[in-house]
């Protein structure tokens, strides 16, 4: 909450002391942007909750390459294993990572499976990644950092 006051004086308020505190912080460092990282969790599609392993690797200025391995969950045992190749990019929003990757090329197909794209940020502390599958077919992707 803030309150503001005021009060009518006949003379000129005296002026502030000077501070001298010369253990001002300075900025906050941020954490760069790690080279390579591994995220594991899960994403929703047309088949249902499946595993995925994301690894990303980082350039200097941002652009990435990654795998993504995909493949049976717990709770739906059934999905195969799959992988393939990803480019994009991953950039700073403040204290978070934006990630934004587009399918490239197969590893390993599955029948009857597409490749489809990422678009995630990460908590502040650059542990989870959350967002969605840029296909119509599905939905979340949450996959926390492994290494």
């Amino acid at each position: 909450m803030l309150l503001l006051g005021g009060c009518w004086s006949s003379s000129p308020p005296a002026p502030p002391e000077p501070v001298h505190n010369t253990a001002l912080p300075g900025p906050l460092e941020q954490e760069p942007i790690p080279q390579h990282t591994v995220w594991r969790g899960t994403y929703t599609c047309r088949q249902g909750l499946t595993a995925l392993q994301l690894t990303i690797d980082v350039n200097a200025n941002g652009d990435a390459n990654a795998i993504f391995d995909f493949g049976p969950h717990a709770g739906n045992p059934d999905i195969p294993r799959g992988s393939y190749r990803m480019l994009g990019t991953v950039h700073e929003s403040g204290s978070k990572l934006q990630v934004r990757l587009a399918p490239d090329k197969w590893i390993n197909q599955p029948e009857n499976y597409m490749m489809v794209g990422i678009n995630a940020d990460s908590d502040r502390e650059r542990r989870h990644l959350t967002g969605w599958i840029t296909d119509e077919g599905c939905a979340g992707v949450e996959v926390r950092r492994v290494q």
